[in-house]
């Protein structure tokens, strides 16, 4: 036990969070918590070769009133410039003040360019950036413990003295309490070195985990990352695993002790790292604003005067006539604009769009509440007239709003790296990064990587999984709460399940808390979807960098994420990839090269007025539309029957699973068809929520309606959608209160009661509505794409259907759906062309023409030849092709996927596939043998329509199927009765909860595949038929996307 008289001033200063992915456990908050428990004065997060977690970690420790301290284990090895030199050694280091925080910035991005295995620095590259830094002998991957354990001691005095020359008394020499062999050996050389040169040690613990009965979940975390099971033999631990959690000071100073250590020397040690703290005098805070500064026009000397004159000339050339009230919300936009200090936020979007359509990328009209700003319409930002929809600046800019303005971006993904290398180009190479984004196990991702750790069979693990809700932002105890049955896995189930690969079983409460330990745990590192930091100065001297490709060191991205980012002085801006933006863009040029008609999809959007759009929505046959390609959205549209254009806004923000849930999306439906009555809280409700039969539907209403009756602001009214069912509660007194005021003329006294109990009402209503509030301004904007697409399904069906699936060339259901909608449209495929096919889908006089690069087997390579020769000149025959393109290219195995998908049909119309083929043999001169066994083998349509599903992924001529004419999958309603037939591809059967024999069985149908879940009733009377090639049509009830099987009965194919 330690003397009551010891004072020890023990803090972590080597601690790793779970941003030292797959090797480490605790949140940062776990640690931070952990450590004001044991009274500790601070704490230092040192993750490997990152800082990511530096920005939480001071969040933290000013929440919870310790210090915080910014440091780093890099990895160091002797030069980066040496081809061999592959050895990298672990290297702790401490900024101990802002130059130092500059220099472990500037450490971590540059050693992102000389990565081998891990981001690296070398000695020179230390040196360089010492000043402000304390550096530590590390733990047993340092470079000095590791001469230590070679027994070269005149290297650890060469080291040692080496470290002194650039770190000086800034050097510290460290040990820790591990009972490992090996680490008793080098504590005990670095106790001697400290003796005889006077440098200091440090006591640490080298924390992987924050509570020592967290030991089990690290050696999860450990599975993930090295690819191994718990409770098998080979089960991932450290070295002593047990005894990596945050431990007292009193336990280390025992540890010490026991190990044979002077007890002085080891309460020296421990208090080094108060010493340390003390040393340290840095706070994490925001320097300046970044915002980049727009490069005028030569010429042009006046940002807020340039911005007036663009949203003038945009002013004039969108609003015909220009209104009062267009000119009066100008002003008051702009001058929200430039008092924020925004003008070059809004100048930098603009021009970035700008240079993005005049080089013919398609961008969405709007994304998020940028829609609603005036000035970003008329600077063609967006295409969303804020005035003619009802749309207020104030939900996307109040001037009460500290944060920055956030104008969301949709572009073609495919054409997203254009944006991004203009504004490199334009504002510089170090002032334009990309932004990670922490990806961080959710409620169902911790249960299925818990059951992945435990070796959990699939089908049980998948089981387990299904229990959580998979919502992006569920949490487990939030699961809990829908799920009964989850409560019951986790706790009382008794069930215990067998390794997949062990014969060891693991308890539901096992995977439980595995699970609950994983949750949240950074799991994944990647880049935001959209999101582009634009700086004024180079973005490596306020925020570390990193490389997520090492063979390009221009594409850096910031290694904060978004929020962190903003706080600290960043600016972001989002441009995000839509991949519907690009099917847009490839049916315009589509249609442009068969018809030559320029179409200019922001003009249809503006004017989203044509009636065979709506009748083509209202039949529900939606599943090619933006958005409404769901079952349920189908369904919904059917049930609405839009004419309007507001019907569709309605339907986007009304068809969500909160909303429908609320009940207001059938009150509204019930309304539009005249089943229900329009009710209001009160007359003057109707110019607020008219637009939609008296529903609030949009976040926008709650702001008119609080101005309309209690004259609050927009400003106000916004802000109420952040605020909790509690917080709302509270404010009911001063919004009735408000109301009764804010009302001219005043209500007589016996109306008051009346009015006031109207007003209550319609509180209740924006309450329970806060729930699953919906911003309208998207909701403009994203209903104008689904527009667009209905559009070009209406007038140009071939062209639209063979750009969605030239974005899904990989996605055999999305190519076999638009087969079906083609014929449906009495259009027709052709298959491969070997002189007509292109890299992606064409059409053609209402057909179809599959791509070649589509053909099972036949690469990239072999495709760029051909279409490089064909350029020359088209393609006679099978010689001619032969003799034009290199063997190793045109291999047999190329040449026969090309004959029997068809692409040499069109050369050879009086053969068939299989004398093509002949003829290909005797050309490649093949054997009497061979040519034989070729002509031998049966041909008819069958195994023609076999060889296109085998190498095309569908079927193009024939389908075994077809004469059944089975429906369209998408006729059928939700929840109704459903009859589909194909060829069962995959069966997987399982135990259900009462050990009762079920499973999942996928359908090849006519359409593309089916999932069909077979309940164990049912599974009882057709198991003999639940075969892989078996041919069934099934009966069942139709639930989303899959089928819930009845009834099966086998079908002929011939």
């Amino acid at each position: 036990m330690t003397d009551q008289l010891t004072v020890l001033d023990w803090n972590q200063i080597h601690t790793h969070s779970c941003a030292s992915k797959r090797d480490a456990l605790s949140k940062v908050s776990d640690l931070v918590s952990e450590a004001k428990r044991l009274g500790q004065r601070a704490i230092a997060v040192t993750d490997h070769g990152v800082l990511h977690a530096v920005p939480e970690l001071f969040r933290e420790c000013r929440k919870q009133g310790i210090k915080p301290i910014a440091a780093m284990e890099g990895y160091l090895c002797e030069d980066v410039n040496d081809p061999d030199c592959k050895t990298n050694y672990h290297q702790l280091l401490i900024a101990i003040n802002e130059t130092g925080w500059k220099n472990l910035m500037r450490l971590s991005s540059e050693a992102y360019t000389h990565f081998h295995n891990r981001p690296r620095f070398d000695w020179a590259m230390m040196e360089k950036y010492s000043e402000g830094i304390i550096a530590t002998s590390s733990c047993l991957s340092g470079v000095i413990p590791k001469a230590i354990l070679e027994g070269d001691s005149s290297k650890v005095r060469e080291l040692y003295h080496r470290y002194r020359n650039i770190y000086g008394d800034r050097f510290y020499l460290e040990i820790q309490p591990t009972p490992i062999p090996e680490q008793l050996i080098v504590n005990k050389k670095l106790v001697e070195l400290a003796e005889l040169s006077g440098c200091p040690l440090v006591a640490t613990g080298d924390v992987h985990y924050a509570k020592q009965e967290d030991y089990l979940a690290h050696q999860g975390v450990l599975a993930l990352g090295w690819a191994k099971k718990l409770k098998h033999p080979d089960e991932p631990a450290y070295p002593c695993e047990e005894h990596y959690w945050m431990k007292p000071g009193e336990l280390i100073l025992e540890e010490f002790v026991s190990q044979g250590f002077d007890r002085e020397t080891i309460i020296t040690a421990i208090n080094n790292t108060g010493v340390i703290v003390d040393r340290v005098d840095f706070d994490l805070k925001k320097e300046k604003d970044l915002l980049p500064e727009f490069p005028l026009p030569e010429g042009v000397t006046d940002k807020n005067k340039y911005i007036g004159e663009l949203v003038k000339e945009g002013m004039m050339r969108k609003y015909k006539p220009v209104t009062k009230e267009v000119v009066d919300r100008i002003k008051f936009e702009l001058s929200v604009i430039k008092e924020k200090g925004y003008v070059d936020y809004f100048l930098v979007v603009a021009d970035a769009i700008k240079w993005g359509k005049e080089n013919d990328i398609i961008f969405a009209p709007g994304r998020g509440s940028g829609a609603s700003s005036v000035v970003a319409y008329c600077l063609d930002i967006t295409e969303v007239d804020p005035i003619e929809y009802g749309l207020y600046f104030e939900r996307f800019l109040d001037i009460t709003r500290f944060k920055m303005p956030d104008i969301d971006t949709d572009v073609e993904d495919v054409r997203r790296y254009e944006l991004i290398n203009y504004l490199r180009g334009k504002y510089g190479l170090e002032m334009v990064s990309q932004i990670a984004n922490y990806g961080r196990m959710t409620a169902r991702l911790a249960f299925k990587n818990a059951c992945m750790v435990y070796d959990i069979p699939f089908k049980e693990a998948k089981r387990i999984t299904e229990l959580v809700d998979g919502s992006p932002n569920m949490t487990i105890e939030k699961a809990r709460l829908l799920n009964q049955e989850l409560v019951y896995f986790m706790d009382t189930c008794s069930d215990k399940f067998k390794q997949k690969d062990n014969d060891a079983f693991v308890s539901a409460r096992e995977i439980s808390w595995m699970a609950q330990k994983f949750e949240g745990v950074m799991d994944k590192l990647g880049k935001h979807a959209g999101g582009v930091l634009i700086a004024s100065e180079p973005i490596k001297n306020y925020f570390p960098t990193y490389l997520p490709d090492h063979n390009d060191k221009d594409t850096i991205v910031a290694q904060f994420d978004k929020d962190d980012l903003e706080e600290l002085g960043g600016t972001k801006f989002d441009f995000l990839g839509l991949k519907t933006l690009r099917m847009i863009g490839l049916a315009v040029k589509s249609i442009e090269a068969e018809h030559g008609v320029k179409i200019d999809p922001n003009e249809i959007m503006r004017s989203p007025k044509d009636p065979k759009v709506y009748e083509l929505i209202s039949t529900g046959k939606t599943q090619n539309m933006f958005q409404f390609g769901s079952s349920m959205m189908q369904g919904l549209c059917q049930r609405v029957a839009p004419t309007q254009f507001m019907d569709i806004v309605a339907i986007t923000s009304l068809g969500r699973p909160a909303a429908l849930n609320s009940g207001d999306t059938q009150r509204w439906i019930d309304i539009r068809n005249g089943l229900s009555e329009e009710v209001y809280s009160h007359p003057d409700e109707v110019q607020v929520t008219g637009e939609t039969k008296g529903i609030i539907a949009f976040q926008e209403h709650v702001m008119r309606l609080v101005n309309v009756f209690a004259g609050w602001t927009l400003g106000k009214g916004d802000s109420l959608r952040k605020k909790s069912v509690e917080e709302l509660e509270v404010m009911r007194g001063e919004f009735v209160e408000d109301c009764v005021l804010n009302r001219n003329p005043m209500p007589t006294e016996k109306a008051i009661n009346t009015f006031v109990d109207q007003m209550n009402e319609l509180w209740d209503r924006i309450i329970a509505y806060s729930g699953y509030g919906f911003n309208k301004s998207h909701a403009v904007a994203y209903s104008m794409i689904t527009y667009m697409t209905a559009w070009l399904e209406v007038y140009y069906p071939a062209n639209w259907i063979a750009a969605i699936m030239s974005t899904k060339m990989s996605d055999k259901e999305t190519i076999a759906q638009g087969l079906a909608d083609i014929k449906a449209n009495g259009f027709d495929f052709n298959p491969p062309d070997i002189n007509k096919s292109e890299t992606i889908f064409t059409a053609h006089n209402n057909k179809i023409t599959f791509p070649l690069s589509v053909i099972n087997g036949v690469g990239d390579k072999a495709v760029e030849s051909i279409m490089k020769e064909r350029s020359k000149q088209p393609f006679t025959s099978l010689e001619d092709i032969l003799s034009r393109i290199p063997k190793r290219q045109l291999n047999a195995k190329v040449m026969k996927g090309l004959i029997f998908a068809g692409a040499f049909d069109s050369l050879y119309p009086e053969l068939d596939r299989q004398a093509i083929y002949e003829d290909y043999m005797v050309i490649k001169g093949e054997s009497k043998k061979k040519l034989e066994e070729v002509a031998s083998q049966e041909w008819n349509n069958t195994v023609k329509a076999n060889w296109e599903k085998d190498l095309l992924g569908v079927y193009i001529s024939a389908h075994p199927l077809q004469k059944y004419h089975f429906r369209n999958w998408q006729e059928f309603s939700e929840g109704g009765q459903a009859l589909v037939g194909g060829i069962i591809t995959k069966v997987k059967s399982f135990l259900d909860k009462k050990k009762n024999k079920m499973a999942f069985v996928t359908l090849d149908t006519y359409q593309g595949q089916r999932e069909i879940v077979v309940f164990s009733s049912t599974y009882a009377k057709f198991e003999s038929l639940l075969v892989v090639d078996s041919v069934v049509m099934i009966d069942g009830k139709k639930q989303n996307e899959s089928l819930l099987a009845n009834k099966i009965k086998p079908l002929e194919v011939n």
